[in-house]
């Protein structure tokens, strides 16, 4: 009897949350696939806008081509190198008792 009684109590004050829980499931398997659908237009927008000044600043690139350097490639090189190469002549260049006239990067 107090079983029953308790069952009827949950049923009788759970039964609206269910019913929104219900509605809040469904809602959410409809927004996931909305967010797909968004996720797959904005990727193809991405795609597009990365060249989206082509044809109206600039004229739409025909064909593209690998520079190849005619300095050789140092064999040991490697970031470190690379970086403590730029870290030297940086701090040479400010040294010097005028302004540095350009700045330095290491690349890779």
């Amino acid at each position: 009897m107090v079983k029953n009684q308790m069952t009827d109590t949950l049923n009788k004050y759970f039964q609206i949350p269910f019913s929104i829980l219900k509605a809040l499931e469904n809602l959410l398997k409809f927004s996931s696939l909305l967010a797909a659908i968004m996720f797959l237009l904005a990727g193809a927008k991405i795609a597009d806008a990365a060249d989206r000044h082509a044809g109206y600043y600039y004229p739409p690139t025909l064909q593209t081509e690998t520079y190849q350097s005619q300095a050789p490639v140092l064999p040991d090189a490697n970031q470190t190198r690379r970086i403590g190469f730029v870290t030297a002549i940086t701090h040479e260049n400010l040294k010097r008792p005028y302004p540095p006239s350009g700045v330095f990067f290491a690349k890779g």
